[in-house]
């Protein structure tokens, strides 16, 4: 069984996106099975309308079959923000898969919030020992404090029935980091990537400047980088920025995941892209989002 894991990064996410560009985000949400969407604020009035069409456009990429159901999840990370997950909860084989076609795949996305209170624990714990001048005066301003002023991942158990009953089960945190303004995306990921230690992938806006010099490792204890090809974000006349990766990435658990061709007993990711922006629409691209989706396939579930 394979998951199409999508990671996007919506500029201020909300009702109105959704319908002035609902062609492109169904466009750019196709064969996407989970899909990750930031900048959503808690207090917009419309959030619940927006759940609609966000579920109506990733059912028109997958052809608007009544073979598929789809569902959504608002799991709160801080700042008053949701990471928006929208997924596939049933879908139905097709004839490449190993079960045979027209038989009835079940997923279950729920919250995990096992690790949250050590996300905000170890994230503050950085953040107050941290000597850069604008956490400093951040901190000083009251503007950053326990649990206020900065985001932890959004993590959620993706549960898979297949036709023959067996089940599987991954694990997926995804983060939507404070701004590169803010200077406290690094001590935020050194400080997130040793609390949740059983998850399967890591993926989301890191919001890194490739210009400075942090950049996030390619390996913390389990969780290694897996390379993303290419600038994931946007010029106004939506031409890729000269970077040549980042800032949205993806790591994964080298005890439960490959990216290589030995991949028994693991998943094994079996392709990653950048879908490419349809430059053609210029500005009109630009006002959607300045960041590309990453499209994660995973494999052997």
């Amino acid at each position: 069984m394979k998951l199409s894991v999508i990671s996007w990064n919506i500029r201020h996410l909300r009702k109105e996106k959704i319908e002035i560009h609902r062609k492109q985000v169904v466009k750019d949400l196709a064969d996407g099975h989970i899909v990750f969407l930031y900048e959503n604020k808690m207090d917009h009035r419309d959030n619940a309308l927006m759940y609609d069409l966000l579920m109506e456009a990733l059912g028109e990429a997958h052809g608007n079959s009544d073979d598929i159901k789809i569902d959504v999840l608002s799991p709160p990370v801080g700042t008053n923000e949701f990471v928006q997950v929208v997924y596939t909860s049933k879908r139905v084989t097709g004839p490449s898969s190993q079960h045979g076609q027209g038989h009835t795949i079940d997923i279950e996305v729920k919250k995990n919030t096992t690790w949250n209170q050590r996300l905000w624990d170890e994230g503050w714990h950085r953040l107050s020992r941290s000597y850069n001048d604008t956490v400093r005066s951040e901190i000083q301003q009251q503007r950053l404090a326990r649990g206020k002023g900065y985001r932890i991942p959004a993590i959620v158990d993706v549960v898979s029935t297949k036709p023959d009953a067996t089940t599987t089960r991954i694990t997926i945190a995804a983060w939507h980091a404070p701004g590169p303004a803010k200077a406290t995306a690094p001590s935020l990921f050194e400080a997130y990537c040793g609390v949740p230690t059983e998850i399967d992938l890591l993926v989301g806006d890191f919001n890194y400047n490739p210009n400075t010099p942090f950049s996030p490792a390619k390996q913390v204890g389990k969780l290694n980088l897996h390379s993303v090809v290419g600038s994931t974000t946007i010029t106004e006349e939506a031409k890729p920025t000269s970077h040549t990766a980042g800032p949205d990435l993806i790591y994964y658990n080298s005890e439960k995941v490959t990216s290589t061709g030995v991949y028994a007993g693991k998943a094994l990711i079996g392709n990653v892209e950048v879908r490419e922006a349809d430059v053609a629409l210029g500005k009109a691209l630009w006002d959607l989002s300045d960041h590309r989706p990453v499209v994660l396939t995973l494999k052997n579930l």
